[in-house]
């Protein structure tokens, strides 16, 4: 019996340890996490996604009328710490916009008719402390493949909800932080153990 308690007690403080192994820390920069405005057209069954308010009156290259949904997400407007880019991408045919982290796909969607619109926002590639995770699910899937769609939808918090009206999961599309303002990053740094 003692010999279990032992087991058990050397499990749990591993596990401890390994949870307490990583920290957040402060630095000074002070970046504040700005609102990923989400926006909607009937029209074209398309949700936009910016962190700049002047868009959400205009959503550009479109002629069709967007209604704002709210905040999908908290971003960064510009580059902090281990934050990478959120590119944004549209294409006509499927009227679609599409956003990711992800270079290579960044590629394979330029192949098939979207274009490159630019940076949308700045995100997480991993889970950092502070951060959660931003899902990225699809309607209408066409012809062109796996993954391409006729709408692309970015939530935090709505998944089951999007999943039960129709939406494939295509799992995480980035990190975004925990909404507020992040003092000096809050970025994980692993610490050694001793």
């Amino acid at each position: 019996m003692f010999a279990m308690k032992s087991a058990l007690t050397c499990c749990l403080l591993a596990l401890v340890s390994a949870v307490t192994a990583q920290t957040c820390f402060d630095s000074t920069c002070g970046a504040v996490i700005t609102p990923l405005y989400r926006t909607y057209s009937a029209d074209n069954d398309d949700h936009f996604y910016t962190n700049d308010a002047s868009e959400l009156v205009f959503v550009p290259n479109t002629a069709s009328t967007y209604t704002p949904q709210g905040v999908a997400a908290g971003v960064f407007a510009t580059q902090q710490g281990a934050s990478v880019p959120l590119f944004r991408m549209f294409s006509v045919n499927p009227w679609d916009h599409f956003y990711t982290t992800d270079e290579q796909e960044v590629e394979e969607f330029g192949l098939i008719g979207y274009n490159l619109e630019g940076i949308a926002a700045y995100v997480y590639g991993d889970q950092i402390c502070g951060s959660v995770p931003l899902f990225r699910l699809v309607h209408g899937v066409n012809v062109s493949g796996p993954g391409f769609g006729s709408d692309h939808f970015y939530t935090r918090l709505e998944r089951q909800v999007a999943l039960a009206t129709g939406y494939t999961d295509q799992g995480i599309a980035a990190y975004v932080p925990i909404p507020g303002v992040v003092d000096g990053n809050a970025l994980c740094e692993t610490v050694p153990e001793n």
